[in-house]
């Protein structure tokens, strides 16, 4: 099973139902990820470098394998190098530069499948948010998500072996977040995420985050690296750590403190401080990176008009 990705931005919510329906069809899953070079020829200014959304999409728990430099429309080479069984795509229609159907091949094969879009919040919506960036709690059918949210649960485990924690608002799941998750993974044997409630978020951050509680929860449950997700309490005591038998904390550089004991954690050694190669990351920037790729836009089309 071969799928293949623009991930202008890698949010996966826009992707789950297809990336879940792949590994449901097939028995290994190949995401074939373009390069910038590529997507900026035949798409349009892409916002995440190519390194950065290979590591996210690496770490969903429904993909197998991720190719970087798949090209744009699907050929005959492709197939015979993985041996495809079955190549997807969304619903959407989708051509290169020419216009031409980018699956035309694996469709005349009778390989093509397609897949529904998952219809909560899409990147498009997203980016309005972003160039808009108001001060508040972004609502959407609160139904659906909770939905979906069941449909994707994380698979039920035990607690057993060495307990981390890791906290914070994970806002517009990004690389810095995949990275991050997979080291902290690696030092412990059950990792517990406690996610950062709108509120909080707006108490720790002074403004509230782009994506809701509900859709931030949602994006993390294609993590590989989570094995449990909860509603972070307001306050990271001695107490909430003794009843989950947590033996690590977990943090990014740049993460606000939130300890209400932090001399008796530092004192126990229970604190590590994460830092990866993709720590510069932030919502922030991948915001500012949307906006001046739109003000690029914009002044690429004026002098298109203007000739």
């Amino acid at each position: 099973m071969y799928g293949q990705m623009v991930v202008m931005m890698y949010f996966i919510m826009d992707m789950q139902e297809g990336l879940k329906q792949a590994r449901e069809m097939g028995d290994k899953v190949i995401i074939g990820v373009h390069t910038n070079k590529d997507i900026e020829e035949n798409k349009s200014l892409p916002v995440l470098f190519d390194n950065e959304r290979v590591e996210c999409v690496k770490a969903c728990r429904w993909v197998d394998e991720v190719v970087l430099g798949s090209p744009f429309v699907t050929n005959i080479d492709i197939v015979k190098k993985y041996g495809c069984d079955i190549i997807m795509h969304g619903n959407d229609p989708i051509s290169d530069v020419s216009g031409e159907d980018c699956y035309a091949y694996a469709k005349k094969m009778n390989m093509f499948r397609e897949f529904d879009r998952t219809p909560t919040t899409s990147t498009t919506n997203i980016i309005g948010r972003m160039l808009l960036r108001k001060n508040k709690i972004y609502h959407v059918d609160s139904k659906r998500l909770e939905e979906y949210e069941k449909e994707l649960a994380l698979p039920k485990k035990e607690r057993n072996g060495k307990i981390g924690y890791i906290f914070g608002t994970f806002d517009l799941y990004h690389a810095g977040h995949a990275a991050i998750l997979k080291e902290a993974k690696n030092r412990c044997d059950y990792l517990i995420l406690g996610l950062f409630t709108d509120k909080k978020v707006k108490e720790v951050e002074n403004i509230y985050p782009l994506l809701n509680y509900k859709e931030r929860k949602l994006t993390l449950l294609s993590n590989r690296y989570i094995d449990e997700i909860i509603e972070a309490p307001a306050e990271l005591n001695i107490q909430f750590i003794e009843e989950n038998k947590i033996e690590k904390i977990y943090k990014g550089k740049i993460l606000n403190k939130n300890y209400k004991d932090e001399l008796y954690l530092i004192e126990k050694n229970k604190i590590e401080e994460i830092e990866t190669e993709y720590s510069y990351l932030t919502a922030e920037v991948i915001a500012k990176r949307v906006c001046d790729n739109y003000t690029l836009y914009e002044e690429r089309q004026r002098k298109r008009g203007a000739k």
